[in-house]
């Protein structure tokens, strides 16, 4: 039974502490490490391909699972569903942090990308689900600024923690904070255990994680090796898995998005723009993490905390955002949001081989998250809007998978693109370093520009589909 509208019309406390920090944990753990990566590399002698794992790896199983996840929530009850999420998390991130080697840290970010599918999508069903009108805006500005800041703030958490303890405590740190969610997540209402008849379709997110993980593997071994056999057959698989996916989730009698959804032309244009804006911002923070160690002389606190302006503008505004975007429209937003991310990463990507932080570093990163302040909120409501409340947990999914998905591509295919600029300044000799391991590689002048404005590119179209297609009025 759903709660009377006059008590739906405030926010529910334990609803918003609960599902706010356990998605800011997850989304917290897709970026804590990027400025960790350096001193990890070290630790576990990983090349530039293991850090493009331990970074996709956990990006990979999410995205692919995120739908699957989704649909759990929707078959089982959203906060049950989503408490089981948040102890699976809390086991996994301490994997993470207990990892002996390479390979056993991308195992274990596998996994603690599984527990992050199932978690993330339900706590947004479930804050949704309890909340309605207002309240339901204000709920979902707080949820979308929480795990906006803590996708800003993950560098100079880890940077932090790296330079105080080890890069293990980037990861340990989450875990006493999943308990307190957990025990919030008690006092939320009934509401949000309404439970549905479908079955999670296990086949469709198989076919999906098959795609993206043989695309992801494709991407990363072309950027170490060209297009050698491996990853031309990996790509190929790609390309059947993706086909074979898309026939399943056309004839299947439930499939893991609901047809009516696509319908809606927002609802796909909203998630075609967040994958392009979040593989910009994504591709954008990993690179600017390693190039200001490995290039600009950083500490890696230093570097983490050259991202703060982009925390506090989130912070401040963006929970303000999904109200302005009620009234105006969130195509205007996101656009205009869009393209100062775009214009943010140009001054970025002009950063000198010293990049002094007030020059080369504050105006970009300033803007950065003055752009990012103005999307993430009305973006998640431009994907929720058009969904009925038994398909939130599906819409949910879709939207963060597609962000996810979008961040997951920029860095597998940040290799084989930088390696291309590197090897055109090596002709030149404008390089730093060797380039042997590949962290030179990526972490060199031109090719770091070159990657930066990619991503700009990226973001551009972006915001020219968000003017054209999203709407200008709340519809």
């Amino acid at each position: 039974m759903s709660n009377p509208p006059q008590a739906r019309a405030a926010l529910d406390v334990a609803a918003v502490l609960a599902t706010t920090v356990g998605s800011s944990l997850a989304v917290l753990d897709s970026t804590v490490v990027n400025t960790a990566l350096p001193a990890l590399a070290d630790d576990l002698d990983l090349g530039l391909a293991g850090l493009q794992w331990v970074v996709t790896a956990y990006a990979l199983s999410l995205a692919a699972l995120l739908l699957v996840g989704g649909s759990l929530g929707d078959r089982f009850g959203r906060r049950r569903t989503f408490v089981w999420g948040l102890w699976a998390f809390a086991i996994t991130t301490t994997l993470c942090g207990i990892a002996p080697s390479g390979p056993a840290l991308i195992v274990a970010r596998l996994a603690q990308g599984a527990a992050a599918a199932v978690m993330i999508p339900n706590s947004l069903a479930t804050l949704s689900s309890v909340h309605e009108g207002a309240a339901r805006a204000r709920a979902i500005g707080i949820w979308t600024g929480g795990s906006a800041v803590a996708a800003a703030v993950g560098p100079l958490v880890g940077g932090a923690l790296t330079d105080a303890l080890s890069w293990r405590a980037a990861f340990l740190i989450a875990v006493p904070l999943c308990v307190v969610a957990a025990v919030a997540a008690r006092g939320i209402g009934a509401a949000a255990d309404a439970r549905g008849d479908a079955r999670p379709a296990i086949l469709g997110g198989l076919l999906a994680a098959i795609g993206l993980g043989t695309l992801t593997y494709g991407l990363i071994d072309a950027g170490e090796d060209g297009l050698a056999p491996a990853s031309i057959a990996a790509l190929a698989i790609a390309v059947v898995a993706t086909a074979a996916f898309a026939w399943h989730e056309a004839r299947v009698a439930a499939p893991l998005v609901p047809r009516a959804l696509w319908r809606a032309r927002a609802f796909g244009a909203a998630n075609i723009v967040t994958v392009l804006i979040y593989g910009g911002f994504g591709g954008a923070l990993f690179l600017l993490g390693l190039y200001l160690q490995t290039v600009a002389g950083y500490s890696a606190l230093a570097a983490g905390a050259a991202t703060l302006p982009l925390s506090v503008l989130l912070a401040a505004l963006a929970s303000r955002a999904g109200a302005v975007a009620r009234r105006v429209g969130v195509g205007p937003l996101i656009g205009g949001g869009s393209l100062l991310i775009a214009a943010s990463l140009v001054l970025l990507a002009r950063a000198g081989t010293d990049a002094p932080f007030v020059s080369d570093v504050l105006p970009g990163i300033s803007l950065f998250g003055l752009g990012l302040a103005l999307i993430v909120a009305p973006i998640t409501s431009a994907a929720l809007d058009v969904a009925p409340v038994e398909q939130q947990g599906a819409a949910s999914g879709v939207n963060i998978a597609a962000a996810r998905v979008g961040s997951l591509l920029a860095v597998a295919a940040l290799g084989p693109l930088v390696a291309w600029a590197y090897d055109r300044a090596a002709d030149t000799g404008r390089v730093f370093g060797s380039g042997a391991d590949g962290v030179e590689r990526l972490a060199s002048a031109d090719a770091y520009g070159f990657g930066m404005y990619t991503m700009s590119a990226i973001c551009v179209l972006g915001g020219l589909i968000a003017f054209a297609v999203l709407p200008r009025t709340r519809g």
